[in-house]
């Protein structure tokens, strides 16, 4: 006959297995640097926009799983600027997905709309990207294209992955490449 406490002990372990199973595989820092810089290479090659929100899933899955680790409790720093990092690029897919839904002949975002506002909250050294523009002969005023905004956005997204990097393992940081290709 078998004994009564192991049969317990099973029993606990196959239903927190069931009903936890992200506690028994959280991921750690390097699962999602490896996701971001995954996702950072596939727009440094020149990602479609119809690829960019799958690639973007894939590492937004890693980044959750390790911001719910214990790894991620016992270094802040580090987990907000994997947390960082994944920002940026989900800013940058709300802005590809503006001008897609806006059509082609939306070349970039206008100094006195709400979106520049918000842009300008999160990035305000990206004013330098506002400019007085002709396009195709036509007098467009102030505006900065969405091409070099995502661009822009994608850089600060590889500054937060080397940050993160360095954090991740000090004596053996890598200086990640940053994204230097706009959205096709």
């Amino acid at each position: 006959m078998r004994n009564p406490n192991s049969l317990c002990s099973i029993l606990v372990l196959a239903v927190s297995i069931t009903l936890f199973p992200a506690i028994l595989h959280a991921a750690s820092a390097g699962d999602a640097l490896t996701a971001l810089k995954k996702f950072q290479s596939r727009c440094e090659t020149g990602i479609s926009y119809r690829d960019y929100g799958a690639a973007l899933a894939d590492a937004n899955f890693q980044v959750k799983e390790f911001a719910r680790s214990k790894e991620a409790r016992q270094n802040p720093s580090l987990a907000h600027h994997i947390s960082e990092a994944l920002s940026h690029y989900k800013f940058a897919g709300f802005l590809w997905q503006l001008k897609i839904e806006s059509g082609n002949y939306s070349v970039g975002i206008y100094e006195n709309s709400a979106v520049w506002q918000a842009f300008l909250e999160m990035y305000p050294d990206g004013r330098v990207l506002m400019k007085h523009r002709e396009y195709n002969g036509d007098d467009l005023g102030n505006v900065a294209f969405f091409s070099e905004i995502i661009s822009y956005i994608w850089k600060q997204a590889g500054s937060e992955i080397e940050m993160a990097d360095a954090l991740a393992s000090p004596s053996t940081a890598r200086k990640s490449s940053r994204a230097h290709n706009g959205p096709k």
